[in-house]
């Protein structure tokens, strides 16, 4: 009976760690070869798993690291599974510049809006931008 035992763990254990082993596999495959950003250039271990960026933030030699990175794959490059980084000027204004200013909202008729009996408008009935602008 104990032999019984003994043999069904081992037998979990083998099933437990070739689960984990392919479901890594399948994971790197996929972050390689079919996610979004695997177009970019960069380091294979890097776009696998953030294990060597955080040793690189840990031991604060990042900056160093990625202006090396940066000399060999070129002004774009992807060093996280999900993350790029980018030495150009004119990213720098389209990724943290502010926003253009938007169209103002279209007039909208104010027979579409229907208001309390007294005739106060709440700001979300106020059709004039400026009118709006000031509740708000």
């Amino acid at each position: 009976m104990n032999l019984l035992t003994d043999h069904s763990i081992v037998s979990y254990l083998k099933l437990i760690t070739t689960c984990t082993l392919t479901s890594i596999i399948l994971l790197a495959i996929y972050r390689l070869y079919l996610h979004p950003l695997h177009n970019y250039s960069g380091p294979r271990l890097w776009a696998i798993t953030r294990i060597p960026h955080a040793y690189y933030v840990a031991t604060g030699r990042l900056p160093f690291k990625l202006a090396e990175l940066h000399e060999r794959y070129g002004p774009v490059m992807r060093i996280a599974p999900d993350e790029l980084t980018y030495i150009l000027e004119e990213a720098w204004q389209d990724i943290y510049g502010k926003p253009q200013p938007r169209n103002t909202q279209l007039q909208r008729d104010p027979a579409q809006f229907v208001s309390s009996p007294s005739g106060a408008k709440s700001i979300l009935e106020e059709p004039n931008d400026e009118m709006h602008a000031r509740m708000r």
